[in-house]
């Protein structure tokens, strides 16, 4: 069943910060001064009217909101309940602990004073720079395992980050703690918040607990080639320079894969066509030909691997799945992936209704494919850092094994039923000669 994805008037309301479900819920008690947080409360909405509630969100597992991007697309579709739920968070506390925040807020806004320290807030002491945990961790992101070619926060390295006095204290640990290099990496983690503006970083390396793969985040476990349990990395076909493992069928190296995990290594084929599709915008602007069969084979490419079989395995059985788990469809990522969707089907017909006209020589023709060239390609990058960084997430927490099993045999059905045997080999091939064309090879 098609999930309703939101219309674009909603999406435009959403970007430009109105108010979306939840709103009327959300708005101030007739006396003006106190905002009560209730379960029904979107995040957008307590983001923007509690003081330092980011914070205490980052710091119950709403990891999600350090993304910037994440904050201004997503929190305005999704109730605390909903999050909550989904992060596997204590709502009753968080309700309780924003509420505080909010009456602090109110009582400096009505008598001018200085907020009071509250366990429920971090503290920010005088003379500590403007530094807040989602600094930290977007900071540390720059910083990777001196084994593991990954930054430390997504490999799931870092284990607490805390404010003593002026000083950041932040507790970690190394894929191998032993390594050689481990106490270069503790000075890199320190450097780079120190580039905060923060005056005194502690660094602490900690033993316990150990270190294993299911502390990766998606996107790491993606990049790296990660199947859940299997304690071993690799990197998967699609992310690698275009040689499957000797022996190695695409579909051979999904069954080893989580769903989600599958869609997650598709990702990394899409972008790899993004790449792509940027590289020959950047030639039509400037004037220069772009051969128009390598166009056509993009929008090919985009149409049957990015929409047909990619998102047809997400709306044809992820998404059905997930609502069924709980997870509402009008509101929140599901409607925002399917709203995104649309969008990126808009963007490749306009590619692909211009190319007759292109290669007849019209060079107004040019410029239209360009334009959507650059609009689908800055919405699918979005796009997948909004399903691996939060819709894969949660799914993963929302979806027990057996359902990420009956999934997974569904996707594969999907590429040998729907799209045919020999189809992800072909389009692998097509991607590693496009990339040559192009200069990226």
């Amino acid at each position: 069943m098609r999930l309703k994805s939101l219309t674009p008037a909603a999406a435009q309301a959403n970007v430009e910060g109105r108010p979306t479900r939840g709103a009327e819920m959300a708005q101030p008690r007739p006396d003006g001064q106190k905002f009560i947080v209730t379960k029904d409360t979107v995040v957008a909405d307590v983001l923007e009217r509690v003081p330092g509630a980011l914070e205490l969100l980052v710091s119950y597992g709403f990891a999600p909101l350090a993304d910037p991007v994440m904050r201004r697309t997503v929190t305005p579709h999704v109730t605390l309940e909903t999050g909550s739920r989904v992060h596997a968070v204590d709502l009753g506390a968080l309700l309780r602990d924003l509420n505080r925040l909010a009456e602090q807020g109110a009582t400096d806004k009505r008598g001018g004073r200085p907020r009071k320290a509250d366990a429920a807030a971090p503290s920010r002491p005088e003379g500590r720079a403007n530094v807040n945990v989602v600094q930290v961790l977007n900071a540390l992101r720059n910083c990777r395992d001196p084994e593991v070619p990954f930054n430390i926060v997504d490999l799931g390295l870092v284990y607490d980050v805390r404010f003593e006095g002026e000083r950041v204290v932040i507790s970690m640990t190394l894929t191998n703690i032993d390594c050689a290099l481990a106490g270069q990496a503790v000075a890199e983690a320190a450097e780079a918040v120190c580039r905060l503006g923060v005056s005194a970083v502690e660094v602490k390396l900690v033993r316990e607990p150990a270190w294993d793969p299911s502390r990766m985040a998606p996107v790491a476990r993606a990049a790296l080639g990660q199947s859940q349990g299997r304690g071993r990395a690799r990197l998967p076909v699609w992310a690698s320079a275009g040689q499957n493992p000797p022996g190695v069928s695409f579909l051979e190296e999904m069954e080893n894969m989580k769903a989600t995990e599958v869609l997650s290594t598709e990702h990394r084929a899409i972008e790899r066509m993004l790449a792509v599709l940027e590289a020959a915008a950047g030639r039509l602007e400037s004037g220069e030909r772009v051969r128009p069969g390598l166009l056509r084979d993009a929008v090919d490419f985009v149409r049957n691997f990015a929409d047909r079989c990619h998102h047809g395995k997400e709306e044809a059985n992820l998404f059905p799945r997930l609502e069924a788990r709980g997870l509402p469809s009008q509101e929140g990522p599901l409607a925002v992936m399917l709203h995104e969707h649309d969008q990126g089907r808009a963007y490749v017909g306009g590619m692909a209704d211009a190319l007759d006209a292109y290669e007849a020589g019209d060079q107004a023709a040019a410029r239209t494919i360009a334009e959507n060239a650059r609009g689908y390609a800055g919405l699918l990058r979005e796009h997948i850092m909004k399903e691996d960084s939060v819709l894969f997430p949660m799914a993963d927490r929302l979806l027990s094994a057996d359902d990420q099993r009956e999934l997974e045999q569904r996707f594969e059905q999907v590429e040998t039923e729907i799209m045919g045997p020999g189809v992800h080999e072909r389009y692998h091939q097509l991607l590693d000669d496009l990339e040559r064309e192009m200069g990226l090879g």
